[in-house]
């Protein structure tokens, strides 16, 4: 269903789009942490498959986020939602 449709319905059609948008994101994390892929909440740590040996750099999170959106058909947007909220998450330990 359309979000337009929600709101035709009285429902809150931005909050349908979070919603379900957050779903998928949490959907495709865990996936990735049931292939062992971590460190996004600890840079310092190692782990086998941390995206580099010192951890989730924001510098290496900008990369993947470009790489996505270089991608012929412009990337997964919820795989760059997914690193936009590593990324956010490293800002606000600062």
């Amino acid at each position: 269903m359309r979000f337009s449709e929600y709101k035709a319905k009285g429902e809150d059609p931005l909050g349908m789009l979070v919603a379900g948008f957050s779903d998928a994101m949490t959907r495709k994390l865990g996936d990735k942490s049931c292939e062992d892929w971590q460190g996004w909440d600890d840079p310092g740590a190692e782990h086998s498959n941390n995206l580099t040996k010192d951890g989730w750099s924001v510098e290496e999170i900008r990369a993947r986020i470009r790489a996505q959106l270089d991608k012929p058909d412009g990337g997964d947007p919820v795989d760059i939602a997914n690193y936009c909220a590593f990324w956010w998450n490293l800002l606000q330990e600062d």
